[in-house]
């Protein structure tokens, strides 16, 4: 949860997916609810009513191999937790992984790998081989290069004929305006930025989704 590169601080895009996901989890298993969201749909009704699931209780009780009465139902969970409980005390000297402290906490020891034997270090050679790795931004130059996409564009300025190498400019644009990342930030992850800098330009009486890129 917290940033590495600035101690003391959360990680903003961590901590969004665990507030996201923590409630998700809590709404599944329905340890929480909202407020009124029955008056959107009742999830019960989708049931079936419990006439006509008495008659088929037994047989389905047999299929899965639990009791078909409230006593022995019951007697069944008790007798499993016992058992559970009890073959986890037999063998807590031999877990290493599990630890009681002095307040009967128990706490799971983080697992170290094993290391991955020589098997899949050949799937992993092989697989390299078979999938080299592939730029994004070559993948968008080599799309441009077959279809000259890159045509369809141009500058509010008019300026166009002035850009000498159009598929080296505007593949790189398109690129950075995908991946939404700006001049800034492109200079830094990407080789070719010092030599082009993009920037917003709208035409006049345009809307925002009119605006495109020009080079200065």
């Amino acid at each position: 949860m917290t940033d590495r590169r600035r101690p003391g601080m959360v990680a903003r895009r961590h901590f969004e997916a665990m507030v996201f996901c923590y409630p998700a989890e809590e709404l599944r298993t329905g340890d929480v609810a909202v407020l009124g969201s029955n008056e959107h749909g009742d999830w019960s009704a989708h049931l079936l009513p419990w006439e006509e699931c008495q008659p088929k209780l037994a047989a389905f009780c047999e299929k899965v191999g639990l009791p078909d009465t409230p006593a022995g139902f019951v007697a069944h969970l008790k007798d499993a937790h016992l058992s559970a409980a009890a073959q986890l005390d037999a063998g807590y000297l031999d877990n290493a992984d599990l630890v009681i402290d002095e307040g009967g906490v128990p706490t799971l020891k983080r697992r170290r790998g094993k290391g991955s034997d020589a098997e899949a270090g050949r799937l992993a050679a092989e697989i390299e081989r078979r999938m080299p790795e592939r730029s994004l931004l070559s993948v968008v130059a080599r799309t441009a290069h077959w279809l000259s996409w890159y045509r369809r564009f141009g500058p509010a300025s008019g300026s166009d004929p002035k850009i000498k190498d159009k598929l080296g400019r505007y593949s790189p644009t398109v690129f950075t305006g995908g991946i939404n990342i700006g001049p800034y930030e492109a200079a830094k992850h990407v080789a070719t930025a010092p030599r082009w800098t993009p920037t917003w330009r709208c035409s006049p009486g345009s809307s925002h989704a009119g605006c495109g890129k020009r080079y200065t």
